[in-house]
């Protein structure tokens, strides 16, 4: 009977660190795994910063849900490496941007260098934002200084002075 209460004060005193500890792990993934796809798409910047983390993660799956449907016609069954993407992300992670918006797209623009760093392009679909590749590899385009430039629909846009 000395055995069985010893093992119980033992037990409880090491569940008074354990539990706290557990709780916080389990309200973490219930925060990631709460996470809507509706709210992950819901913004412009949600989009982007899902993106970015998917990409940190190496997550390949997540990254192709991030790509609009034409986007995800052209990677096609084979969606860049893991490796690849967290490159990427080593070279998105630490860039400053704001969104600004035109008839077509939102359009992710750097801080850094606004005029040399090309923007990520968001379209909108079924009320979704999502990262447009096929639209950058379309549109954006660079003058002789090596600025770059959008060829929209309707106008020409050009980034801010940096």
């Amino acid at each position: 009977m000395m055995m069985v209460i010893k093992f119980r004060k033992k037990f409880w005193r090491r569940m008074t660190v354990v539990l706290p500890l557990l709780t916080v792990i389990l309200l973490w993934a219930v925060m990631i795994a709460g996470q809507t796809e509706v709210e992950r798409f819901a913004s412009p910047s949600a989009a982007f910063e899902w993106y970015k983390d998917c990409a940190r993660r190496g997550d390949t799956k997540g990254y192709v849900e991030c790509l609009t449907a034409e986007t995800k016609e052209l990677v096609g069954s084979s969606p860049p490496p893991a490796d690849l993407l967290k490159q990427e992300y080593q070279f998105l992670s630490k860039k400053k941007y704001k969104v600004e918006f035109s008839e077509e797209w939102a359009i992710i623009i750097f801080l850094d260098d606004p005029q040399k760093e090309p923007p990520y392009l968001l379209r909108q679909e079924d009320n979704q934002w999502k990262i447009d590749l096929k639209g950058m590899s379309e549109n954006i385009f660079f003058d002789e200084n090596q600025h770059w430039y959008l060829q929209g629909k309707s106008k020409v846009i050009k980034p801010p002075a940096g």
